[in-house]
Parts: structure tokens; sequence; C-alpha cells
């Protein structure tokens, strides 16, 4: 949208701004360019505002046309091998579970002091609950039979 909005001002800054004022011997001041003659004086600077006119020009419709191709297909700025729009594993929520389920306890008691000092890295935490993995956020209550996922060394936590 963004994109849209700078084009679109650079377009119409570029008819409006270019022609107001043309570039004549009187408005030329005289010590400008000292070395030529003031014809060539105004053949410059009539050429270089018609450079600068077509410039803006295609620089403000590229821009619009990189905004509406970004404002239709937002996909192309994505990531090749970000994480897809839901995550890999369901994310566990001790509100919802029925309250004589389980005996819930906070996810920081199963974790040593450099685990929690790590734990501030990530929003979610892989945790295993009956076998089954669930992504847990840091400050959620789990059960107290909870097994917390590890690396293959077993050494640091997985998470995201």
């Amino acid at each position: 949208m963004i994109f849209v909005i700078i084009g679109a001002s650079t377009v119409i800054f570029s008819s409006v701004i270019s022609t107001e004022v043309e570039p004549t011997l009187e408005n030329i001041e005289p010590h400008l360019f000292w070395w030529d003659p003031a014809e060539q004086k105004e053949l410059f600077i009539t050429k270089f505002a018609a450079f600068g006119k077509t410039l803006s020009l295609g620089t403000g419709t590229l821009c619009l046309l990189f905004g509406v191709i970004l404002s239709h297909r937002p996909d192309l700025l994505y990531v090749r091998n970000r994480l897809p729009f839901d995550y890999p594993y369901p994310i566990w929520k001790s509100r919802e579970q029925p309250a004589t389920a389980y005996s819930l306890v906070p996810l920081k008691r199963l974790l040593s002091i450099e685990e929690r000092i790590i734990l501030s890295r990530y929003k979610y935490v892989l945790v295993a609950i009956n076998n089954k993995p669930f992504l847990v956020a840091k400050d959620e209550m789990v059960p107290e039979d909870t097994l917390i996922v590890r690396t293959k060394n077993g050494k640091s936590i997985c998470g995201l």
C-alpha cells in the first residue's frame, strides 16, 4: 500500500513541479556555470529538467506497479524456509483442559536455571504430554509428568 501511495505522489509531483518553472535567461544566475555562454546554460537546464521529469515519472510508475503487484501477491516477499501459517504441533492451553484431568505445574518448574534463562528466547517450547507433542507457551501450566523435548545431544530445549 505504501508503494502505491509513494508511486502516485511521485507521478503527480513529476507532472506538477517539473513544468512550473521554465529556465530562461532572466532566471538563470549569471555566475552559474561561468565557463558556458547563457544559451548553453539554458539548454543544459532544460535538458536536465526534462530528464528529471522523465526519471521521476518512470520511478513513480515502477513504484505504482510494484505496489499493485505486492498488494495482489504479498507472498512474493515471504522467506522461503519460513514456518507455515499453522504451527507443526497443536498449542497446549491449560485453561481448556478439564480441571480434574491433570495436576498442573508451571512449565518453568520443570526446567533448570540455565534453561529458564534460555526460555526467554522462545515463544513456545516443544513438550510431550501423554506421549503427544505440544507447543507450550512460557507461562503456561502443564501436567507434572510432562517431558521436555530436547535436541539430540540432550543439552538444549526445542522451541519456537
